[in-house]
């Protein structure tokens, strides 16, 4: 009698590396933060090793800064590279945020606008990112109301046409 046997083989990798710097200039504090990612799924199988194996890497860039008069901005940027033998994704991101504290720092408010590509199979599409956010803190508890939007359309041209 014959036997079967299931065989799964799969190597999962990543490393990350994030430095961050503070620092004052420009009559206020600023907050500087690299960070990349590298991630690799193998699999060894041998039926299923092309169809499996998948790459990923990102990058991502923040500069903060904060004025005595309470008002702060960031920047973001964000990259992302992602690969199967099926698709190959890219995605890039920019934003920034503006901010005030309030009434001796127990309101903040503030405000993001972005805008980002995602490159999917060749195809282009943009992404808006809006959100404004206020957070009332008191001495134990918090309370934050936070409106947003990630609007993200992605179309291939002619896939919902029929003949």
């Amino acid at each position: 009698s014959g036997t079967s046997t299931t065989y799964v083989d799969n190597v999962f990798q990543s490393v990350s590396v994030g430095p961050r710097a503070m620092f004052s200039g420009w009559g206020g504090m600023q907050s500087v933060m690299l960070t990349w990612g590298f991630q690799d799924l193998g699999d060894n199988n041998p039926v299923t090793a092309l169809m499996t194996r998948s790459q990923s890497q990102s990058l991502m860039g923040i500069w903060s800064y904060f004025l005595p008069s309470t008002l702060n901005f960031s920047a973001n940027v964000f990259a992302n590279y992602y690969s199967t033998a099926l698709i190959v994704t890219h995605i890039v991101n920019v934003s920034g945020t503006i901010g005030k504290q309030f009434f001796e720092n127990k309101l903040l408010g503030s405000i993001t606008g972005g805008w980002g590509v995602v490159a999917v199979g060749g195809h282009n599409d943009g992404q808006l990112i809006m959100r404004a956010m206020a957070t009332y803190q008191l001495p134990r508890v918090s309370f934050t109301l936070n409106f947003s939007t990630n609007n993200y359309q992605y179309a291939v041209p002619n896939a919902l046409q029929s003949n």
